[in-house]
């Protein structure tokens, strides 16, 4: 079914059905710039229905049709924390109206019911249904995309069915309305041995927290643009260990001053522990070490609470760089390492954290915020520049490449160029000398790293 409504949706192609009555009530589409939309009923009056439109990747829709992910928590967690909402006249009379939503304007009569799970049977195997017409009278899809390059005519189901052993017929009765499918027969499909990984249906992190009275993080990976169950050793290693970095160093407490602090026997306090994967594209649990206090929260709460906020405000430099003002270096060093990790992996992140208390948030980092951010962090540079007087040994000079070493009476190695000034001058190495050098520091704020370069101005023997 095609249909057309308001920009910015554009113009929609149902993609499949998973509920009618009297017409298409829930049902995935697709509109003219490629974008997936998850569409519920939600309400209706005399006058008008009311639909909820939440955008889609090709990720979360498959979760929803295996029945991995309900219809409630598909709006509740709409990636970007926002949707449309749509009202259009019941009898076609009357404009359409298409407003954007975000999920904390959201009441409770307005989302479905809690178990709202898509039967993952019903739509395992089958095929999308395109080009088709659905009306009331009962009338059949036309015909059906069953591989990319074949389509089968819905008269011909039955007698295709038939003669390949691959395919088998399987119709759902909806009130007056039969669904066709052609669907994978699993017997064919079995009798290649395929290994395979069954990652569980997660449980929802609040209520997880608060029956365990630890807070729980959930890290999804989305993998180069796949959504296979797998992920590279290192890239799991290494997204998990500076996971774990930034937790260590971002702080417990704030002090009086404002400043955030870090207590030196907080290490245990901070400790996360890996307790199982569940079904995204790759995804991990994480749980506090240590459990709730008398308040219903952990000493880690406000910290993971304050990464959360650190993921969600890397798509505004501005925000990023208040939220990580207060950070000490090895915090700020250790998410400018994480940022670049997903980016040279091309991994996306959607994190998800709730405390004993209920307290939750979550966030999404896309590849295009990821690497923006690196960017933006690249450019925060701060330079300064002084004359620093040393004694110590000068143990080699490249004429050719104006270049020097010296050795400090502390026994640090200073090396870089020489200056126009000295550049005609003769060196007797090894030499005791007093040096004049100019010392020149360009600092990154948000990764915190450095470098430094030198310049020798001027040289007296001892």
């Amino acid at each position: 079914m095609d249909f057309k409504l308001p920009l910015p949706i554009g113009e929609l192609k149902i993609i499949t059905i998973i509920e009618y009555i009297d017409g298409p009530k829930i049902f995935s589409c697709l509109n003219e710039f490629d974008q997936k939309f998850l569409v519920n009923w939600i309400d209706t009056s005399p006058e008008t229905d009311k639909w909820f439109y939440v955008p889609v990747s090709d990720y979360r829709l498959d979760l929803v049709m295996q029945g991995d992910v309900s219809l409630r928590d598909v709006i509740l967690k709409a990636e970007n924390n926002e949707f449309f909402e749509v009202i259009t006249p019941v009898k076609g009379l009357g404009d359409v109206q298409v407003n954007k939503r975000d999920i904390e304007s959201l009441l409770e009569e307005e989302l479905p019911d809690e178990d709202s799970y898509v039967d993952s049977s019903l739509f395992e195997g089958f095929a999308n249904v395109e080009n088709s017409s659905y009306e009331t009278s009962g009338e059949e899809p036309s015909n059906f995309i069953v591989s990319e390059n074949q389509s089968i005519d819905a008269g011909n189901v039955e007698q295709v069915a038939s003669n390949n052993s691959e395919y088998k017929v399987k119709k759902i009765m909806n009130n007056s309305f039969t669904h066709t499918y052609i669907e994978k027969n699993k017997e064919k499909q079995n009798s290649n041995y395929q290994e395979n990984i069954l990652l569980t249906r997660k449980e929802d992190v609040k209520l997880t927290a608060k029956r365990i009275k630890r807070d729980v993080l959930d890290l999804s990976f989305n993998i180069n643009g796949t959504h296979k169950h797998e992920i590279d050793t290192f890239a799991l290693g290494y997204a998990l260990i500076q996971t774990q970095e930034m937790v260590n160093f971002i702080p417990v407490k704030k002090k009086d001053s404002g400043k955030y602090k870090l207590d030196k026997d907080a290490s245990g306090m901070r400790r996360l522990k890996t307790v199982g994967f569940y079904a995204a594209s790759f995804g991990v649990r994480l749980e506090s070490e240590v459990e709730a206090d008398l308040l219903s929260d952990t000493e880690l709460s406000y910290t993971l609470k304050t990464l959360l906020e650190l993921f969600r405000s890397t798509s505004n430099i501005i925000e990023l760089k208040r939220v990580m003002s207060d950070f000490n270096l090895r915090a700020t060093k250790a998410y400018y390492e994480f940022l670049n990790m997903l980016n040279n992996e091309k991994i996306e992140l959607i994190a998800e954290w709730a405390s004993p208390n209920s307290q939750y948030s979550i966030s999404h980092l896309s590849s295009r915020v990821i690497s923006e951010a690196i960017e933006a962090m690249n450019k925060e540079t701060k330079n300064e520049e002084r004359i620093i007087t040393v004694n110590g040994q000068l143990v080699g000079v490249n004429i050719k490449q104006n270049r020097f070493n010296l050795i400090t009476d502390k026994d640090e190695h200073i090396h870089g160029k020489i200056s126009e000034v000295l550049r005609k001058e003769k060196f007797t190495i090894p030499l005791k000398v007093e040096a004049s050098i100019k010392e020149a520091t360009e600092s990154n704020l948000m990764s915190g790293k450095e470098s430094v370069s030198y310049v020798l101005l001027e040289i007296k023997a001892l």
